[in-house]
């Protein structure tokens, strides 16, 4: 490149060339298209044509590779058409033939290859080459002629809605999902689609026809070229990475924001009584070297917490009960016990209320380190209820059940204490021999 020299000459088109392009895929491969009607396929390196496709009618207008097979291109032409053709067969002829409807002057594929893209008359044609080349939609967006178009691998973040959510297709992060188009036009605007609902989002006028239309890869500059030997690049003066006309109304990108009816929406001025008044800057990032104060989250208490906070015993017992974790149960009835309220909390209880307290007493009252406690609950239910024995067959049921689980647990404790008994002389003996020896 330091030379200027000229690396490859291609001289087999017959009349003027209006569209060349590299392969996605191999800087070795260059397609072309041209007003002879033809469609070739060059390699670099051998510096010869190694496909010629003939079936386009009238001028080629465009051509564009696909984004992830080699062999595949895309042509549209004046003769309204776009045609696909694969190199691989050995045929001229095309695989697939589209029709825009319109003189073609533009093509673009999406990056995942399903999708392909043409723009020619005041339509831009989203075509389902999966599908067998069905039209998915027709945008007709513009007053004029559609020049040229440009998909956007990333789209970037979402468009600002009008109270500054996020569009519902953006995920947790704040990024859409989908690539975007844009597109230019004789008509002077440039405007970028969302190519998941199909929507304008942002539209730029321009001083005079737009003929070509070509964004960065980081999203970053827009480069525009018009009828009136114009070279417009607009660059943000705060860069950021994977954006495209993101954060609301025109700014540094130079876009503005278009409302459901097409036309261009004046940038809205916060008033000091508004919801977007007071929530200005939350979303302003810290720069290097600022002192971040940490916003601490508000605990959320659970049902008996909150109980207990408002001295309601009753609730905050029956809703540990409810929660069913044994240590919460005992913590809050040690809670209530402390304040002196836990004949309160058990009395005035009908059949059904009670019921909880005593299955938790039962199942409990034999673990050693709920035993002291169950034992003091189990005698405060007896001495209040102690007068309406007989009175439920389910209260009766479980009382008898606590009474046979106490004279378990009692027979176990007799059993441990006589092995103990036997055990300790055997200790002291072992004990005595060891200090002798």
């Amino acid at each position: 490149m330091n030379s200027r020299s000229i690396l490859r000459k291609f001289e087999m088109h017959t009349r003027a060339v209006r569209s060349v392009k590299f392969s996605p895929q191999s800087y070795a491969t260059i397609a072309s298209a041209s007003d002879d009607t033809t469609v070739r396929i060059w390699d670099v390196a051998a510096g010869e044509c190694v496909r010629r496709h003939d079936g386009h009618t009238d001028y080629a207008r465009s051509i564009a590779g696909h984004p992830t097979a080699q062999t595949s291109w895309a042509s549209g032409s004046y003769d309204h058409t776009v045609r696909l053709w694969d190199n691989r067969d050995g045929s001229t002829s095309a695989t697939m033939t589209l029709d825009h409807g319109s003189p073609v002057e533009d093509v673009a594929w999406l990056p995942s290859g399903s999708l392909l893209v043409s723009v020619g008359g005041q339509d831009a044609c989203v075509w389902d080459v999966l599908g067998g080349g069905k039209l998915l939609k027709r945008l007709r967006c513009h007053q004029k002629t559609i020049m040229s178009c440009h998909v956007a691998p990333d789209g970037g973040p979402p468009p600002v809605l009008e109270h500054g959510s996020f569009a519902a297709r953006a995920g947790a992060g704040g990024r859409a999902t989908a690539p975007r188009l844009l597109t230019g036009s004789l008509d002077g605007h440039v405007k970028v689609h969302e190519l998941d609902d199909f929507s304008v989002t942002h539209s730029a006028k321009y001083p005079g026809p737009v003929l070509a239309v070509a964004l960065s890869p980081d999203a970053n500059a827009l480069a525009v070229g018009t009828a009136n030997k114009l070279l417009s690049i607009r660059r943000r003066t705060k860069p950021r990475s994977h954006a495209l006309g993101g954060g609301g109304g025109g700014g540094d990108s130079g876009f503005h924001k278009v409302g459901p009816s097409g036309r261009r929406k004046a940038p809205r001025r916060l008033d000091a009584g508004s919801w977007q008044y007071f929530i200005r800057g939350m979303n302003a990032k810290a720069a290097e070297g600022d002192f971040k104060v940490q916003r601490l989250r508000s605990v959320r208490l659970q049902a008996h917490d909150r109980a207990l906070k408002r001295f309601r015993f009753t609730e905050a017992l029956d809703a540990s009960l409810a929660g069913g974790r044994p240590e919460v149960i005992a913590a809050v009835i040690d809670e209530i016990a402390a304040h002196g309220a836990l004949s309160k909390a058990l009395a005035g209880r009908d059949a059904a209320a009670l019921q909880p307290v005593l299955r938790y007493v039962m199942k409990h009252i034999g673990n050693p380190r709920h035993t002291r406690q169950l034992v003091h609950v189990a005698g405060m239910v007896l001495d209040i209820y102690g007068g309406s024995v007989g009175a439920s067959r389910e209260v009766d049921a479980a009382l008898r059940l606590i009474r046979e689980r106490v004279a378990v647990t009692l027979r176990l404790h007799d059993s441990l204490a006589a092995l103990a008994g036997v055990a300790s002389p055997l200790l002291t003996v072992g004990q005595l021999a060891a200090y002798r020896a």
